[in-house]
């Protein structure tokens, strides 16, 4: 398993982080198709990683391998060394790495 600059905590989410992802992520285009129950057997298959706070999750160029949603904190997103957006509680980023392998 590939993961990006983060600390793995559980291999396996319990029923209350099944049921935030689930809230997430039916909101979210890409898996808006799916039913709850679709969405709660894709996110039983997460785990659960904790980012290290002032430290890249990964760096622009680099190859995303992961997909994230954001429990608790914030994400800055840079591009060349600048902010341009901070994600909060209940987003989420790396569909790309999902859906190219990028």
């Amino acid at each position: 398993m590939v993961v990006e600059n983060v600390e793995i905590l559980s291999e396996t989410l319990t029923k209350q982080q099944i049921e935030f992802s689930v809230a997430c992520l039916s909101n979210h285009p890409l898996f808006s198709g799916l039913t709850n129950e679709e969405l709660s057997t894709l996110c039983s298959e997460m785990i659960w990683v904790q980012g290290k706070q002032n430290e890249y999750l990964f760096v622009q160029g680099q190859a995303g391998h992961s997909f994230f949603i954001i429990e608790k904190g914030q994400v800055d997103v840079e591009i060349d060394g600048k902010k341009i957006t901070e994600l909060k509680e209940g987003q989420s980023f790396g569909e790309l790495a999902l859906l190219f392998r990028a």
